[in-house]
């Protein structure tokens, strides 16, 4: 009996041993003929004018004729598994960014080109960074780091870190700003080194963390928005065109135990747009338009989501709240091929959203 259990055990471990190389190789290979994509993508690029799309409603930023244009692409190897973007309220023309799991807790500041200008440590673990939100509250310039991604649905909490936005070192600040000329592409071996002073770490205080779980169980979130207005962090999982959306209460005080994210309904808006393929619509919806990022402009009015092909823009209409702005039909104003697009935000004053994608000197869109 003993020989046929073990033999029966040896078997399953050899067939999970055989599934797991094969994910790997499936993984590898997917990974490569994305990073092909997206290449063959930008090499076509004429006068680095992506995409044009109109935009029909009147009023606010992002109006008229919407442009998508390559606006560099990331500087430092430090920052590999980009995702997240938040606009900061207190540096002009800066970007703070993360890392997603396996990575350091870092919060890294950036231009609009992807030059790096500082890297600042927190005293928390990156289990899997997904997303970062910033937001302006009585006076103050805040930002939200979420670690809430959960790719096999297991964990019992996620975590949601709030603290000041710090003030960029004189030094830093008196670089400047890079072009985009002057930013090299992908695996470049002319990419320009970082200059010392962007490797220079401070560590950040946490001034209050949330640890929270759904009220439907485990999910895998990779966006959130926080309107201060609204006094609400939204979060929308990782489920394809139909995904779960929730609310928590902004606070910013650490609570004592764990609270409970609302489901205040669906994405059921998330669409594609004329150019993608039926190959990519019959087999990759559930993949390639789950939300991957998301923000809130500083004005309360818009709304951007982004997942592996599309940004979508939501307007809020006035009375309406975004629990219910959020379940309505967006309009596609941009379509990339980028090969892993897992950040979004609009920049401090809403008149731009910048878009970028995980690997070594990954490209940074502008929409605008």
């Amino acid at each position: 009996m003993n020989r046929l259990c073990n033999k029966s055990a040896g078997t399953s471990l050899f067939k999970a041993a055989v599934v797991a190389a094969l994910v790997i190789v499936l993984t590898g290979c997917t990974q490569q003929l994305a990073q092909r994509s997206q290449n063959n993508w930008l090499k076509s690029i004429q006068a680095q004018a992506l995409h044009k799309t109109s935009v029909q409603e009147a009023g606010g930023p992002l109006q008229g004729e919407v442009t998508t244009v390559l606006s560099g692409y990331l500087e430092s190897t430090s920052i590999g598994e980009l995702s997240g973007l938040a606009a900061s309220h207190k540096n002009p023309d800066v970007f703070w960014a993360i890392n997603d799991s396996g990575n350091r807790p870092e919060l890294f500041a950036v231009d609009k080109t992807g030059r790096h200008l500082q890297t600042f440590s927190l005293p928390e673990r990156n289990i899997d960074w997904e997303d970062l939100a910033s937001f302006r509250h009585e006076g103050k310039s805040w930002l939200a780091i979420a670690d809430t991604g959960d790719n096999l649905r297991r964990r019992s909490s996620s975590f949601l870190y709030l603290l000041e936005e710090p003030v960029l070192d004189q030094p830093v600040l008196q670089r400047g700003f890079a072009s985009a000329a002057t930013v090299q592409p992908s695996n470049s071996a002319n990419a320009k080194p970082v200059a010392a002073a962007a490797h220079a770490s401070r560590e950040l205080k946490v001034q209050a963390t949330i640890e929270f779980a759904y009220v439907d169980g485990p999910q895998n979130v990779e966006s959130i928005a926080v309107s201060a207005e609204d006094g609400s962090i939204y979060l929308v999982a990782k489920r394809g065109a139909k995904s779960s959306l929730y609310e928590l209460p902004l606070v910013f005080e650490s609570q004592p135990g764990q609270i409970t994210a609302k489901l205040i309904g669906n994405t059921t808006g998330l669409h594609w747009d004329a150019s993608a393929s039926w190959i990519e619509q019959s087999l990759g919806s559930r993949f390639l338009l789950g939300p991957t990022a998301m923000d809130i402009s500083a004005d309360n009015q818009l709304a951007v989501i982004a997942n592996y092909r599309h940004v979508y823009l939501y307007r809020k209409q006035p009375g309406q709240a975004w629990s219910a702005a959020l379940r309505s039909k967006p309009q596609i104003i941009s379509s990339h091929r980028m090969s892993q697009s897992e950040s979004v935000a609009f920049s401090a004053g809403g008149d731009f959203i910048i878009v970028g994608s995980e690997g070594i000197h990954a490209p940074v869109l502008l929409v605008q």
